[in-house]
C-alpha cells in the first residue's frame, strides 16, 4: 500500500513541476531579417600592420544594432616565430 501512496505521490510531484515549468515557456520566434548594409567610410588606416574589420548588424535584445567597422592590429603566425 505504502508503495502504491509512493508512486502516486511521485506522479503528482512530477505533473505539478512540468506545468510550473511550461508556463515560462515561449515558443522561439526567429528574429525578423537585419536591415541593409550600412555602407560607411573606412578612413585611412592608423598605421602600417592595421586591417579593416567590416561593420555588421547585430541581434541584441529584441532589436538589430549596427556594429561599426574599425580597424585592428593585423594577426600573426606564430609558424614564422621561434
Amino acid at each position: 500500500m505504502n508503495r502504491i501512496r509512493s508512486l502516486l505521490l511521485l506522479a503528482a510531484l512530477a505533473a505539478g513541476v512540468s506545468v510550473g515549468c511550461s508556463r515560462h515557456y515561449r515558443a522561439h520566434t526567429p528574429p525578423p531579417p537585419p536591415p541593409p548594409y550600412a555602407y560607411r567610410e573606412r578612413g585611412m588606416a592608423p598605421g602600417p600592420g592595421y586591417v579593416w574589420v567590416d561593420g555588421y548588424w547585430a541581434f541584441r535584445g529584441n532589436h538589430w544594432h549596427w556594429m561599426s567597422g574599425h580597424w585592428v592590429r593585423q594577426p600573426y603566425s606564430r609558424r614564422g616565430r621561434r
